[in-house]
């Protein structure tokens, strides 16, 4: 979906696109619908607001919520044991965590804090980083009309610091791609290919590319 966006032209209308399909504004346009229709079609109408009804309540049930999710997102298999251990110390390998939104202030805290699911895969990230032993990184940035202040990485930092996490090696600000639990491209482990953007940002991955380049011999 985010690809044909970009094909489109159409980025910079993702939030408005995710508010129109985002539960329960098509639930209200179906009453509205079944509104306009009451008078010239009683029966259709009454029973798109029925339906509308229905469907409203449907969606704020957890186990609908959860079975959406299930398959819509089709989300990964957790990572079993074996694997886990399968991944310890293993070479041109990092883990990253995929950033999902920051709070541009939090009173609690005084400044800027991470969504909680942002937390939640990044406690993650931590522990298995520290099961693992690799490198871990974040990338995250600011969202299509999100208010202006820290990016998320500069924020993960902070509650990197705060809550005595695994410091990130590799964050956004430095151009380099990295996959998950795989084999780094070779652009991390030299430098002889110039990164495809710029930044006047510090590279904070100098200690990670000597951590996972190869060894000669």
């Amino acid at each position: 979906m985010n690809d044909w966006l970009v094909q489109w032209g159409l980025e910079a209308w993702k939030p408005a696109l995710r508010v129109l399909v985002m539960p329960p504004v098509p639930m209200l346009l179906l009453a509205l619908l079944a509104l306009g229709l009451v008078r010239r079609r009683p029966r259709l109408g009454r029973s798109l607001g029925l339906l509308a009804v229905l469907a409203t309540w449907l969606v704020c049930t957890p186990w609908a919520g959860q079975g959406l999710q299930a398959l819509l997102t089709q989300p990964p298999p957790v990572l079993a044991p074996e694997r886990i251990a399968a991944l310890r110390g293993a070479p041109n390998t990092a883990i990253l965590v995929l950033g999902a939104g920051r709070r541009a202030l939090l009173g609690e805290y005084g400044g800027p804090d991470l969504t909680p699911l942002t937390l939640e895969r990044l406690r993650y990230g931590w522990w298995l980083a520290r099961q693992t032993g690799l490198p871990l990184g974040y990338s995250g940035g600011i969202g299509h009309g999100a208010r202006d202040g820290p990016t998320e990485a500069d924020v993960a930092r902070l509650v990197t610091a705060r809550d005595r996490g695994v410091p990130l090696h590799l964050a956004p600000g430095t151009p380099i791609h990295v996959t998950m639990f795989g084999k780094l491209p070779p652009g991390l482990q030299t430098d002889e290919r110039r990164p495809a953007l710029s930044t006047a940002r510090p590279d904070p991955c100098e200690g990670l590319r000597e951590r996972l380049a190869p060894k000669a011999g």
